[in-house]
């Protein structure tokens, strides 16, 4: 993600908190306080940001979680580029990827 890139930006920030909670109805591993809120704590004094606090196997919950409902996975990619086509060019419709396994670029939507 570039910076640059403003409505990009704007939207990850703004659908943030929705994915935490989605990622937490599949895995339970965000802490959260006696009343139910995520615990979060401030990043740095003056800026606007927070840092949520997950388990440390999260990302392995997630993974399973992901896989039993049948989302595709590329092993040791790094995303190259997001590709914005089609009505709404303003928003990424695929990424395009190297994979350092079978060294070829691919297109995923």
């Amino acid at each position: 993600m570039f910076l640059e890139d403003q409505l990009l930006l704007g939207k990850f920030a703004a659908e943030s908190r929705a994915t935490i909670e989605k990622l937490d109805s599949w895995c339970h591993t965000f802490c959260r306080n006696a009343d139910g809120s995520l615990a979060t704590d401030t990043f740095k004094p003056g800026l606007p940001w927070r840092l949520a606090a997950a388990e440390l196997d999260t990302q392995m919950k997630v993974q399973r979680h992901a896989k039993r409902i049948g989302v595709e996975f590329l092993e040791k990619t790094a995303v190259v580029d997001l590709l914005k086509e089609g009505s709404a060019p303003s928003e990424p419709s695929g990424s395009v990827c190297s994979t350092a396994l079978a060294g070829f670029f691919a297109r995923k939507p």
